[in-house]
């Protein structure tokens, strides 16, 4: 037997053994010799040489297992793909040639995510659909009402969260208040304001005393108003303007009042 024989002899047992190896073990592994699945890609040479290796040491390794499930940066994936960026609220999935800017294929289903981070057929359009805010109270308070300043309705607070980004709230507040004795006279007019976190937004209704025999006001406010992110309280306060008794108080007692708004997803 020559030398090239005795070569090509050599040759074929290594890859026969080598074959022989992995048909025996049911695994492979490349840059490890602790392959985790049936195929293992160690990325950056960290895993332990023995056992299972940490969550951080398979942040760069590819992995198949038995039942044909792949994990990228996990090499336990539970579904038939499975990615792990290792940094929570990064998918570790890009899209080269499509982003936010893409124009939307008509008759296409969205996607969603679920609470488990599964990707399924989102029930709604992304963004489609409102949060509504709001509440109602029919606690009762008296308080004073003159032409010098905005005078805060009692129990007329309403708290409510805008998320990051902010929004555009479209809203509707109705406030109603008993006038506590005898009108004033000279059929005096007030004007209910609302006020976000403590300033005036601009959203007013101005109404008149009314004649004898109803002794109540009525006040609608709508609007809308752009609303930066986090928690915000929005209120009324009424003044009295157009008459000649500013400095006059015009008790007052709250009837009811309800807050609906509704930003969009």
């Amino acid at each position: 037997m020559n030398t090239l024989q005795l070569k090509i002899m050599k040759t074929t047992l290594t890859i026969l053994s080598l074959s022989l190896s992995t048909i025996a073990v049911g695994q492979v592994g490349i840059n490890t010799q602790n392959p985790q699945g049936i195929f293992n890609i160690d990325g950056a040479k960290n895993n332990a040489a023995t056992g299972i290796p940490t969550g951080a040491q398979t942040l760069d390794d590819f992995s198949v297992l038995s039942d044909g499930k792949v994990g990228i940066g996990t090499i336990s994936p539970s579904a038939k793909l499975e990615i792990n960026s290792g940094v929570f609220g990064t998918s570790g999935l890009k899209f080269s040639q499509i982003n936010s800017t893409t124009s939307p294929t008509a008759g296409v289903a969205n996607l969603g995510i679920d609470a488990s981070g599964n990707v399924t057929v989102a029930s709604a359009s992304p963004g489609a659909g409102a949060t509504t805010v709001g509440g109602s109270s029919t606690a009762t308070s008296s308080f004073g009402v003159n032409g010098a300043t905005y005078t805060s309705v009692p129990s007329s607070s309403y708290t409510f969260t805008i998320p990051s980004g902010g929004k555009a709230l479209f809203l509707s507040y109705m406030l109603g208040v008993d006038i506590i004795g005898a009108p004033l006279g000279g059929y005096q007019f007030y004007r209910c304001e609302l006020f976000l976190d403590g300033a005036a937004t601009g959203l007013f209704l101005g109404v008149q005393e009314p004649g004898s025999g109803d002794n109540q006001l009525q006040f609608t406010v709508s609007g809308v108003l752009n609303v930066t992110a986090g928690s915000h309280t929005i209120s009324a306060r009424i003044i009295r303007i157009k008459s000649n008794l500013n400095g006059t108080n015009q008790n007052f007692e709250t009837i009811t009042s309800n807050f609906s708004a509704a930003y969009i997803n």
